[in-house]
């Protein structure tokens, strides 16, 4: 008579057991405040008390408020979990193109675009200036807070060239000058063919490459074949002595051939003077250093210290 009641009680617990080791099934809703789904459902499926990995999802133009019916591990849920998102607005990303002073090229840009999706900035469209700074970030995601963003850009064209004071330029054929460097227009009057100018300054065209010489009288050449540069000694101003009129002889206590010099090239001698020799002195005058130098009648220098003046 036990015996069966035995075997009742056996297969309860084997029931009970196959009952925990099924699958269980709980489906995932995305839906927005008034219900409304915004994805397909997702069922997710595990064994009854064990973790649960929620597909979460980020959805353009949505941010997720709250999980309805929310657990860690699976169970039943006739309901399913419910994750309810509200519809929100990406602020929008504002550019400026800027010129190194500061100022606008262009009214302010503003990149907009659905919450959660990613920009990319870049400069103007056909851009011919060089870009001085960049944005440091120049890609994201748009967030519900506002972003700011600058491209600095170098718009000077043209690029100051240094300039020797004994340069000139040759005009071998006649050339057309302009009024002003990268002008698009040359003036009606050529410059005839064998003259040469003074070049004041030089400027060179930062995209192009293109060398400009300022000829003076508001003048421009635009370097070409036609230009020949030539290098001409610069006259230099005679010095400023004061009156230093004797007899003088040349001692040197360093060497019998005392050195002459031409102005201002004291460190390069022409010639020497034997120790000995009586010379007339005209002038005096002292260097950057503080040493004396008296001129000769041949308008040479020799040092105060190799002269002994006798009258």
């Amino acid at each position: 008579m036990e015996q069966p009641k035995q075997s009742s009680s056996l297969s309860t617990g084997s029931a009970a057991s196959q009952l925990s080791a099924a699958p269980v099934r709980i489906r995932v809703r995305y839906l927005d405040v008034l219900g409304h789904a915004l994805l397909a459902d997702t069922q997710v499926s595990g064994i009854l008390h064990r973790k649960i990995a929620l597909p979460w999802r980020v959805i353009r133009g949505y941010r997720l408020i709250r999980v309805e019916n929310y657990t860690e591990t699976f169970r039943p849920v006739p309901d399913g979990i419910q994750m309810i998102y509200s519809a929100q607005k990406a602020a929008p990303v504002v550019v400026y193109h800027r010129n190194a002073e500061g100022n606008l090229l262009v009214p302010p840009q503003y990149v907009s675009g659905e919450l959660n999706d990613a920009y990319h900035l870049r400069p103007l469209p056909n851009n011919p200036f060089p870009i001085l700074r960049a944005p440091t970030e120049s890609a994201g995601v748009f967030t519900t807070k506002g972003k700011v963003a600058q491209y600095i850009y170098d718009t000077l064209q043209v690029l100051a060239l240094p300039v020797n004071q004994e340069l000139f330029c040759k005009v071998l054929t006649p050339v057309h000058p302009y009024r002003a460097p990268v002008a698009n227009q040359p003036l009606a009057k050529a410059l005839p063919a064998a003259s040469t100018w003074p070049i004041y300054r030089a400027v060179m065209d930062r995209f192009n490459r293109e060398q400009w010489f300022d000829i003076g009288g508001g003048v421009w050449l635009k370097r070409t074949a036609q230009l020949q540069l030539l290098q001409r000694p610069r006259a230099v101003a005679g010095p400023r002595t004061t009156s230093f009129v004797h007899r003088a002889e040349v001692v040197s206590h360093r060497s019998s051939a005392v050195p002459l010099y031409r102005f201002p090239q004291f460190a390069q001698p022409v010639r020497t003077l034997t120790s000995g020799t009586v010379v007339q002195t005209k002038g005096v005058l002292a260097d950057d250093k503080g040493y004396q130098w008296i001129e000769l009648t041949d308008h040479l220098f020799i040092s105060r210290l190799d002269l002994l003046i006798i009258d």
